[in-house]
This record gives C-alpha cells, sequence and structure tokens, in this order.
C-alpha cells in the first residue's frame, strides 16, 4: 500500500511540476508561433521554423520569468503575505512538522513520529481544524 502512495505522490509531483507545465508551454509557444510569426511577413522572415522562434522565445520567456519570480518572492506579494497572514505560516510550520514525521516512520521511529504529528495537530487546531488519530 505505501508503494502506492509513493506512486501516487511522485505521479501528483511529475505531472503538476514538470509536464504539466512542459505542455502548456509547447502549446503556448505552438499557437504564438502560429499567429504572430506565420502572419507577420517580417516575423516569418526572421524565423523560418518553430526551432529557431522557441529558442529565442524560450530565451526571454525564461529570463522574465526569473525576474517576476524573483521580485514576487523578494518584494511582491508573496513575500508580504508571509508576514502578515498567520495562516500561512502556521501552515509551512504544519507541513514541516509532518515531513519530519513522515522521515521519522521511515526510518522506523514511531514514538518520535507520533510526537511530531501531535505539535502538527496543534499548530492547525487553532484554525479549526479538526483531530484525527492515525
Amino acid at each position: 500500500m505505501m508503494f502506492l502512495y509513493r506512486c501516487w505522490a511522485y505521479f501528483r509531483r511529475g505531472h503538476g511540476v514538470y509536464l504539466a507545465l512542459a505542455i502548456s508551454l509547447v502549446n503556448f509557444l505552438t499557437i504564438q508561433y502560429n499567429f504572430l510569426v506565420l502572419e507577420s511577413t517580417t516575423l516569418k522572415s526572421m524565423f523560418q521554423d518553430i526551432v529557431a522562434f522557441g529558442a529565442v522565445f524560450g530565451v526571454l520567456y525564461m529570463a522574465v520569468a526569473i525576474v517576476i519570480g524573483w521580485l514576487d518572492m523578494r518584494k511582491g506579494a508573496m513575500a508580504t503575505e508571509q508576514m502578515i497572514n498567520p495562516y500561512i505560516i502556521d501552515t509551512v510550520k504544519y507541513n514541516s512538522l509532518i515531513c519530519d514525521a513522515l522521515v521519522l516512520i521511515a526510518e522506523g521511529r514511531r514514538f518520535e513520529a507520533e510526537d511530531k504529528l501531535s505539535e502538527a495537530r496543534a499548530v492547525m487546531e487553532r484554525w479549526g481544524a479538526s483531530s484525527t488519530s492515525s
């Protein structure tokens, strides 16, 4: 059963972080190439094929995305939300405790894991989360 849980977790991570992103970027690239490049004589002469367009687009897109992500993490909404939203702070602490407990369980240290799980439940009780026994 643990194998199925691990497979499900790996699937969600692989799909959500990598495959869905890759498919959406390829889809966006294809649509932009068809509507922008193929419809414009100037751009069509600059980008003979989709590979050249993809290379230029990829470099520019990644650079802009990195700058936007950095600004958001350091100075934007994410930094502000983390400082002023106690729910986010507690959720991060809760997730950290759950991860610690999973590591302890994997190492066979069940009693220490129970302590971490109890601490995690206590963190989220303030938000009305019902405590469940494992």
